[in-house]
């Protein structure tokens, strides 16, 4: 509420949502992430929070982050967050990365899929990165799954 009346996030609201994101349990990371991602719509550091949050050392953070990489960024920001968050060392986070492309439906994520599918060795994340590149032409928030007989 005091956000929206002055208008000013402050760093001590930043630095609580980040804590409740990196530290805390489920549904209280949920809230804060939803919180932020909706901040990210109309101010700045809140972007520039969640970016920094996607750049965690933690995989379980940057896991986290991903529910927060939304329309607010623009698509080239996108596309570079992807792009740095498709090379982490963890294939969880890669896996995550490719569900991130796919639930924000943008068509240039493609080739950056294709990029990554090409050097991509663990089985799991080649599978969520062809799943991605394979539907990402359904449109947001349907996936519709038809059978081969």
């Amino acid at each position: 509420m005091h956000i929206i009346q002055t208008k000013i996030l402050t760093e001590m609201e930043l630095n609580n949502l980040e804590c409740a994101i990196t530290e805390g349990p489920g549904g209280i990371w949920e809230t804060a992430t939803s919180k932020l991602e909706l901040l990210a719509y109309h101010f700045e550091v809140a972007k520039d929070r969640i970016k920094s949050l996607i750049r965690h050392s933690n995989s379980k953070v940057v896991i986290r982050s991903l529910h927060m990489l939304s329309d607010a960024f623009p698509q080239e920001e996108q596309i570079i967050l992807l792009k740095e968050v498709l090379n982490h060392k963890s294939k969880r986070v890669r896996s995550w990365a490719a569900n991130t492309a796919l639930g924000l439906r943008n068509p240039k994520f493609i080739t950056t899929l294709e990029d990554r599918k090409l050097i991509e060795s663990d089985k799991e994340v080649l599978d969520s990165l062809k799943f991605a590149i394979e539907n990402m032409h359904q449109p947001k928030g349907t996936l519709i799954f038809t059978s081969e007989n």
